[in-house]
């Protein structure tokens, strides 16, 4: 791990875009989940998740499809990754990675 993670630029709410350059100097953590219910937003998400190998084959009812693994990245303040979590499972896990931001 601790790989420097590249610059990208992301939508923010209100017109914003925020930048991981921009966030240099602060922890961050990143979230990927599988549904946002709007076309948009499933292709946007799809660009931007193909930086972070989130996009897999599912299975639902027994049919195959691509799709949003639920993953999390927690980015250290040089811009370094240091955890990620993969195939996540809700309950508990924000306060796992609370505790592993809290431990940079």
């Amino acid at each position: 791990m601790n790989r420097v993670v590249g610059d990208f630029t992301a939508d923010a709410t209100g017109d914003k875009k925020i930048r991981l350059k921009d966030l240099r100097g602060k922890n961050v953590v990143i979230y990927f989940y599988p549904k946002d219910s709007t076309p948009g937003c499933t292709t946007e998400g799809r660009d931007f998740c193909r930086k972070f190998d989130v996009i897999h084959e599912k299975t639902l009812y027994g049919r195959k499809h691509m799709g949003v693994v639920r993953s999390t990245f927690l980015i250290d303040a040089d811009g370094k990754l240091r955890q990620e979590w993969r195939n996540v499972k809700v309950k508990g896990h924000a306060e796992e990675v609370l505790e592993a931001a809290r431990a940079l």
